[in-house]
């Protein structure tokens, strides 16, 4: 049996835009005290949207969010402080993921 993956990318785009949305909001409350549970925000969101896009084939996406997810996962585990300048990282990371998610709408 053949299925065809490409009848859900509308949902993976929607469900990603939406984490996307997420992950902004939560990186924007946590330029003042960052806390655990918003870290932990953050990375389930960046790992939903790697894990779509990988499984729907768009490895740019994937790859790029892995770079995210790593970065997040770091500061998870307490080898890496978050500060200002991760967020605002991490904020710029978002503006990119969305740029890779339109161009992979409009199929370039």
């Amino acid at each position: 049996m053949n299925i065809d993956l490409k009848q859900f990318h509308a949902v993976f785009f929607e469900e990603s835009l939406e984490g996307l949305d997420q992950m902004e909001s939560t990186l924007l409350e946590m330029e003042g005290n960052p806390d655990d549970e918003q870290i932990n925000t953050v990375f389930r969101c960046a790992h939903s949207i790697k894990g779509g896009a990988g499984t729907f084939g768009f490895n740019h996406i994937a790859e790029f969010t892995h770079v995210a997810e790593t970065l997040l996962d770091r500061i998870r585990a307490g080898s890496m402080e978050i500060n200002g300048e991760i967020v605002r990282l991490l904020l710029e990371s978002v503006d990119v993921i969305r740029t890779l998610i339109s161009k992979s709408q409009q199929d370039e």
